[in-house]
């Protein structure tokens, strides 16, 4: 079998295994008003209108396992942010998961049988992706705060806390928490040209688990 189901298996492990409270957040902040700024930096990160095509290299790390392995994907994103679909890939070109995935479901067209017998291993896959790429997006009437250079979104998606980072007009920073997650994502390395991030860091606080996901190319799809 190969190494991949294995990772994964200790990344569901790590998930059930620990938990994470909502440390240190001032609730004020959600109150504050929005403004016209914020409104600017939200839909600079709005949603594409014609499907992306995106190649990635994924590094993953699980310090409580001692793991620390990579692995290629690739991912296609539909206008609006509305599905999208996944294929990771491991070793020697072995295909380890296929999923569609929806702000609020996800379909496997294909798990790879060592996957298969560990339940719930494509909601956790599926929910990395929908943290990363659907959901928890910036608000245009979200609360808005300015420090030390950088601007501050405050929303919420459920019961979920969201806290926007922005730097230079980049979006460099999502942290979430909430009854069932504590999460982060940073990103990094924009590429002018494309608007986009050459490098997105996911950090759960629940799972002990880190993501580092390098762009290796992007294009759009016209139709």
């Amino acid at each position: 079998m190969s190494r991949l189901p294995l990772l994964c298996a200790c990344v569901l492990c790590c998930a059930v295994l620990s938990g994470c409270a909502h440390r240190g957040a001032n609730p004020a902040l959600w109150s504050l008003p929005p403004t016209a700024e914020g409104a600017r930096l939200a839909a600079s990160v709005a949603p594409s209108d014609v499907p992306l095509l995106m190649w990635h290299s994924v590094r993953l790390s699980v310090p409580c396992r001692r793991l620390d392995e990579t692995f290629n994907g690739a991912l296609r994103l539909e206008p609006g942010n509305s599905s999208l679909r996944a294929v990771g890939m491991g070793g020697f070109g072995l295909k380890a998961f296929d999923l569609k995935v929806t702000p609020d479901s996800a379909e496997t067209h294909y798990l790879n049988p060592g996957l298969g017998r560990m339940r719930g291993m494509s909601e956790r896959i599926a929910f990395c992706l929908r943290r990363i790429w659907l959901t928890c997006r910036p608000g245009a009437g979200e609360s808005f705060r300015a420090a030390d250079g950088t601007a501050y979104l405050y929303g919420r998606e459920g019961d979920v806390l969201l806290e926007h980072g922005f730097r230079d007009g980049w979006l460099v920073s999502t942290k979430a928490a909430g009854p069932s997650e504590s999460w982060e994502i940073t990103y990094d390395g924009y590429l002018p040209e494309r608007g986009v991030p050459s490098s997105i860091t996911f950090t759960d606080g629940r799972g002990n688990y880190t993501l580092w996901i390098r762009l290796v190319s992007q294009w759009q799809e016209h139709r």
